[in-house]
């Protein structure tokens, strides 16, 4: 929203920090597929399974901020980094455990790619877009 607001208002694209951070990010088609995945299985014991994203896949924000601008034909060099408010540098979360639990069943689960996924949701967002949808 931020960056198709900039691009709107001819303005820079701003993004908190240095954007060296990097997460993980988790499609919201995969996390129904391991929740509708996890109520049919019958956990005959006590799991304690984390729902996150490949352990492959990390992005820095300056990269997702870069797919967003090109996907909104906005031009990248206009993005700003304040370099202030740096969170923590990686908040990463293993999923070895869910894939093995859903390999019992005999299931094979590849997560969806995600700049694929990104770029399909920022679609989605300007098809959809209606200024009193999200207050500015």
């Amino acid at each position: 929203h931020k960056c198709y607001n900039a691009k709107n208002t001819n303005t820079p694209f701003v993004i908190l920090g240095s954007g060296n951070c990097k997460r993980q990010f988790l499609y919201n088609g995969d996390m129904a597929r391991i929740i509708k995945w996890a109520v049919e299985k019958d956990m005959d014991k006590k799991h304690e399974i984390y729902i996150c994203s490949s352990d492959e896949e990390e992005s820095s924000i300056n990269d997702i901020a870069k797919i967003i601008a090109n996907t909104l034909e906005y031009d990248e060099t206009n993005i700003v980094h304040t370099n202030s408010e740096e969170g923590q540098y990686r908040k990463p979360c293993s999923n070895k455990l869910l894939l093995k639990e859903i390999g019992k069943t005999n299931q094979s689960f590849k997560f969806s790619n995600f700049e694929e996924k990104l770029k399909k949701t920022i679609k989605w967002f300007v098809d959809n877009y209606d200024d009193d949808m999200i207050r500015k």
